[in-house]
């Protein structure tokens, strides 16, 4: 399902550029993107290919710790072919706590990943407060709100229990 742009900002322009990536859930971040004549322009200058020739993907980098040099580098990719008429994606199968970088861009045709736009560094939230792992060079714990989807999980579950007296009176 394609959900216009313009549900999402009143302010739209023809020439306007850029990749908004949210985080929806522990496996699930929603991506938008718009790109501007100058882009589309840069991008048919360097692979040499029309816009409508070209083959889209979002890129999907998968960040990790850095081999203890402090930081974060890239532990994963995958590419997601999308439509070129796309304008939003929904990336499934993530995991919980992980860092994630959502690159849009086109192919060469000697198959050489070229990006147009690329996400803010993003992380998928836990899904317990036990499988925590602190961020490499972080000290101690990072006390982080839970988030709507671990509230709703947490009362769900509370309202699905029953007390002991509640099971006597049942029973």
């Amino acid at each position: 399902m394609t959900v216009p742009l313009s549900a999402f900002s009143s302010h739209r322009s023809a020439d306007q550029t850029q990749l908004v990536a949210l985080v929806q859930n522990p496996h699930t971040i929603f991506v938008y993107w718009e790109i501007g004549e100058d882009r589309r322009k840069l991008a048919e200058e360097i692979t040499g290919c029309a816009w409508e020739e070209l083959s889209f993907f979002l890129r999907v980098h998968q960040m990790g710790d850095g081999g203890g040099k402090g930081g974060l580098e890239t532990v994963g990719v995958w590419d997601i072919p999308v439509h070129r008429d796309a304008n939003n994606w929904y990336i499934h199968a993530l995991t919980p706590g992980a860092f994630y970088r959502i690159h849009y861009g086109v192919r060469t045709e000697r198959h050489a990943f070229f990006t147009l736009l690329y996400s803010r560094l993003l992380q998928t939230p836990w899904t317990s407060p036990d499988a925590y792992i602190p961020y490499p060079g972080q000290e101690g714990p990072l006390v982080v709100p839970p988030t709507r989807y671990e509230l709703t999980r947490l009362l769900s579950a509370r309202a699905s229990e029953t007390s002991p007296k509640d099971q006597q009176a049942n029973g």
